[in-house]
């Protein structure tokens, strides 16, 4: 089913207000029964080679341990304001992709890019890019 602009922005609003503030229940309503996640952070939490866990049972754990490793860093979330979401997010149809750069006002940060396939309003695919500093904290807890 088509996505309206709209749902996607607020999908990524709420994505990020769910991530940043930690609130599982909140974060795991965005994703479809049968939802994947592709990530390095796979890789390092579960010790899964292949990167990637399927339904909201295993994503529920996997959140909850990033969680407990990111409540304990110095993570940063800035992101591009929601006013410029067209301009830093390139939303066809059922893919959205965005950045959370590597330089944020308050200096260094995570630095990932996020990209949702959605259908009807909840992320079905999930894949996480991890750039420089995001490896760095995914490294320390090897």
């Amino acid at each position: 089913m088509p996505n309206t602009a709209a749902q996607l922005e607020a999908l990524v609003n709420d994505w990020h207000n769910a991530i940043t503030s930690q609130d599982i229940d909140a974060l795991m309503a965005l994703y479809a029964d049968d939802a994947v996640i592709e990530s390095s952070a796979v890789l390092v939490i579960e010790k899964d080679p292949g990167g990637t866990l399927h339904g909201k049972d295993k994503l529920r754990k996997h959140f909850q341990a990033f969680f407990a490793i990111a409540g304990h860093s110095d993570v940063d979330w800035y992101r591009f304001p929601p006013s410029v979401l067209n301009d830093s997010a390139r939303a066809a149809g059922a893919l959205v992709i965005w950045e959370y750069p590597s330089k944020g006002p308050d200096g260094e940060q995570l630095d990932v890019v996020e990209s949702f396939d959605v259908d009807n309003g909840l992320i079905t695919y999930h894949r996480v890019y991890w750039g420089w500093r995001g490896f760095q904290l995914l490294e320390a807890q090897r």
